[in-house]
């Protein structure tokens, strides 16, 4: 009986558990939301939304960029030409993100559209991924500059990561500090004002 039932930090103790399920709940409701939006869209569709989203996008281009260099410069080694490997890729069953790219990229080739000046367009794409494409067919060498490309950006991929990681750990343990301060502060907060009152 020493606290009001209606002081500040009694109403927080008493409402902040609801409070945070239901922002919980909002983030969830948000999120399953945005992954049905996007499971409506193509393949394309929805890997240049993704590489828009700031930060994240970032990292999905240069994961995805990573990726096709990899593979093309594995195909381009084996001795393979650009129409062959799209044509292969054309031909795979499965929807994926390097299929589509492949149908998409075939039929501008058939139109008479170069390669260089497709790629751009592909915001997954990091702008020197069409640059190397270019010097490397004019050199012939396709296949190991794509290769070294790759390495590049894993290289890149892994310091970004590792640095966001970095901040996230104290952001955590100082998210988790500034909640128990509080929780502290709600409790003891209007015991006090009341026995400083009395007294």
């Amino acid at each position: 009986n020493m606290v009001q039932a209606n002081h500040w930090g009694i109403l927080f103790l008493e409402y902040s558990p609801t409070i945070f399920l239901l922002v919980i709940l909002f983030v969830l409701v948000i999120g399953f939301s945005f992954y049905q939006w996007l499971k409506r869209k193509t393949v394309l569709q929805r890997a240049l939304y993704l590489s828009r989203i700031p930060f994240l996008g970032s990292l999905y281009r240069l994961y995805q960029t990573s990726y096709f260099s990899l593979e093309w410069g594995k195909l381009f080694r084996e001795g393979l030409e650009m129409k062959q490997i799209l044509e292969t890729l054309t031909a795979l069953p499965q929807e994926s993100l390097m299929v589509a790219l492949a149908y998409e990229l075939n039929q501008g080739l058939r139109e008479g559209i170069l390669l260089t000046e497709q790629l751009p367009k592909y915001s997954f794409l990091t702008p020197e991924f069409s640059l190397i494409v270019f010097q490397g067919e004019l050199k012939g060498r396709l296949g190991e500059e794509l290769l070294v490309y790759h390495q590049l950006l894993l290289k890149k991929l892994i310091q970004i990561v590792e640095q966001a990681l970095k901040w996230i750990q104290p952001t955590v343990f100082l998210f988790i500090a500034v909640v128990i301060i509080m929780i502290y502060v709600a409790m003891f907060l209007p015991i006090y004002g009341n026995i400083g009152g009395v007294v």
